[in-house]
């Protein structure tokens, strides 16, 4: 029994899609419908906020293995109460999972890069400079988890970097578009690395962490991405050759921080989501790039390449217009 929190997100849709292929017996704990309709069945409608709701669904399903997804992860609140999903979200799950009828064989708890400014690289795992009251959410969840779940079986913390492939929401699905539409720009004489991460892989990577011997993975955190850092002008390229678009426009820095600069004023006017803001901007123009070396260490090799990957994404989002 594999139970999934958030499995009606992006990671967690491809989540419930993988472990279903498997043959498991998968339930999505989410207030969201699925987005992916086929596995409407599958879904429980809690809120993980709601401790005693979320502790009724772990006493009826009792599931061997549980992925921790659900959250508030966009960039936009302005205090921390708001991402409460973050943080009192994680206490009922422990609370749901010391009381459940037997014990869970392996729980992921998912938090992310942004416990870091992009472009910082932290000492070690303990090393938090969050700029984001999403990403201060997260270091709290991290360090419930830390403090609070030492007895409810055996965990790992995984922070996804930029993931991104079939389900996505923004912001990559937006960069897709917009190559797509042939209205995407790109800094003109600049090479900027990330570690991105196909969610194919993503999803085989999280699957290997709750197989792996326990000693591997118990109590630790793993950044999760593809090996290689990707540069975005290539993959911007790859992209577009995959949906056959217009060539992709190189223009100077100057013209883009015009356009961050507008996209600020932009929302002055009632624009909620310009296409480019002087924030968005730095996080498109700083490197990106973890260690993956522990990560590949634990589950090996990973069944797609860059190029697999964007062309099932491609295919994919061809298959959404129909």
């Amino acid at each position: 029994m594999v139970l999934v929190t958030g499995g009606s997100g992006f990671i967690g849709t491809s989540v419930v899609e993988y472990h279903c292929a498997l043959g498991d017996d998968v339930y999505n704990v989410d207030i969201a419908a699925p987005r992916n309709p086929q596995f409407g069945a599958r879904w429980v409608n809690t809120d993980i906020r709601d401790r005693e709701a979320l502790a009724g669904v772990m006493q009826r399903t009792q599931p061997d293995l549980v992925y921790h997804l659900a959250a508030r992860t966009d960039l936009d609140g302005k205090s921390l109460a708001e991402y409460d999903s973050n943080t009192l979200g994680v206490v009922n799950l422990i609370a749901a999972l010391a009381a459940a009828p037997r014990p869970v064989r392996r729980i992921i708890f998912a938090s992310t890069r942004f416990v870091c400014p992009i472009g910082y690289t932290p000492k070690d795992e303990y090393d938090y400079r969050p700029d984001t009251y999403y990403g201060e959410s997260k270091v709290a969840g991290e360090k419930l988890v830390r403090e609070r779940a030492a007895d409810v079986g055996h965990w790992t913390i995984v922070r996804p970097t930029s993931i991104w492939g079939p389900w996505f929401g923004t912001p990559f699905r937006e960069f897709f578009q917009a190559i797509r539409r042939g209205v995407y720009v790109h800094p003109m004489n600049k090479e900027v690395f990330k570690s991105l991460g196909y969610v194919g892989n993503t999803v085989v990577q999280l699957h290997r962490l709750t197989t792996a011997q326990v000693s591997l993975v118990d109590r630790r955190m793993f950044y999760v991405a593809d090996y290689d850092a990707v540069e975005i002008g290539i993959f911007a390229d790859h992209i577009r050759d995959a949906f056959g678009a217009r060539r992709v426009c190189r223009v100077p820095m100057a013209i883009l921080h015009l356009m961050a600069l507008a996209g600020d004023g932009s929302r002055y006017l009632g624009i909620t989501h310009p296409p480019l803001t002087t924030y968005r901007l730095g996080n498109i123009t700083t490197n990106a790039r973890y260690d993956m070396s522990p990560l590949k260490g634990v589950v090996g090799e990973l069944p797609y390449s860059l190029q697999d990957g964007i062309e099932r994404t491609v295919r994919w989002m061809r298959e959404q217009d129909r």
